[in-house]
């Protein structure tokens, strides 16, 4: 009788596991998707000759940038600078969602490796975590930068 209330309890806690992931990507996805909250904010949309960039997530400063022959290899590069922090969240939001989840074998010991004792787990995650964290946070610094720089000349020539 015991055995079976643990093991529904197991089956249980999985569940809430495997929703509260899908639930916390779900929400992170909305945030990128409707409202441009990700680092830096940026998006863009062409409208006839002109390409409109909005940069800013909440207050948003939005950019009119006329797209030319002499211009629309950068244009494109920035186009392409954008998708790319985009898709450099959306990939981040599964890998932190992935992350979070992990946790719980601190917590919870049969979610844990065998092999892994309770310190042993907190250190790989949290190493692993940090070692992600501080290559989202150069890659993010490149790609804003990389972002402005294109934005900078392009606002200038026009």
């Amino acid at each position: 009788m015991l055995e079976e209330a643990l093991e529904i309890e197991k089956v249980m806690l999985k569940r809430f596991r495997m929703i509260f992931s899908i639930a916390l990507s779900l929400f992170l996805f909305v945030l990128l998707w409707f409202f441009d909250i990700y680092p830096g904010g940026y998006s863009y949309e062409e409208e006839g000759p002109i390409l409109v960039v909005k940069e800013g997530s909440l207050h948003k400063i939005t950019h009119h940038i006329e797209i030319t022959d002499d211009n629309d290899l950068e244009v494109a590069y920035l186009e392409r600078y954008i998708i790319d922090l985009r898709t450099l969240w959306l990939t981040n939001i599964g890998l932190i969602s992935t992350l979070i989840i992990g946790y719980y074998g601190i917590f919870i010991p049969y979610y844990r490796p065998s092999y892994l004792n309770k310190a042993s787990y907190i250190i790989l995650y949290t190493i692993s975590f940090i070692f992600i964290l501080i290559i989202d946070i150069k890659f993010y610094r490149l790609k804003l930068e990389m972002i402005s720089n294109s934005l900078k000349m392009l606002l200038v020539e026009t």
